[in-house]
């Protein structure tokens, strides 16, 4: 029944139009995992990610509605993305693209799952305390799913 749960709410994040969307949601997928590095893409509305750069950098933006400053975003994300044991620079910017009314962004984790014992997503929650962060780690065709929301933003992988 979660499945199912998550699979529909997965399903709508690219069809909500921005305005009106009520639904707090990021899908976190992380694939790739034999390798000594692992590729991990974020989904999220793109108003939402936009607030919450504005919100880190005092107002001052580089990043839109439109289009991501990659330093801006990386900095974001290495403060709200966080796998322990904690190293520094985990992530290293790829590229990103607009999928209806959401940014697909691309990075890829410069280590392997086995050196991960757990997982913090806390993105979004400063701003959206209702915010759900799915992740979803696909390890060799099978499928892993975790929710983090405010209350709840370090799992175990």
């Amino acid at each position: 029944m979660c499945n199912t749960l998550i699979l529909l709410v997965l399903s709508l994040i690219g069809r909500v139009p921005t305005e009106f969307h009520g639904i707090y949601l990021s899908v976190v997928e992380i694939t790739d995992v034999e390798n000594d590095f692992m590729n991990m893409t974020v989904k999220v509305f793109r108003d939402n990610i936009v607030d919450a750069l504005r919100y880190a950098n005092d107002e001052s933006l580089k990043s839109s509605i439109d289009k991501l400053d990659k330093d801006e975003l990386t900095q974001y994300f290495n403060d709200h993305i966080k796998f322990y044991p904690i190293r520094s620079e985990d992530l290293r910017f790829e590229a990103y693209r607009i999928e209806g009314d959401s940014f697909i962004i691309n990075y890829e984790i410069l280590r392997s799952l086995e050196s991960i014992e757990e997982c913090k997503l806390s993105h979004l929650f400063e701003l959206f305390p209702n915010q759900k962060n799915i992740l979803k780690v696909d390890v060799s065709g099978n499928a892993i799913y975790k929710m983090f929301s405010s209350e709840d933003q370090i799992e175990k992988i």
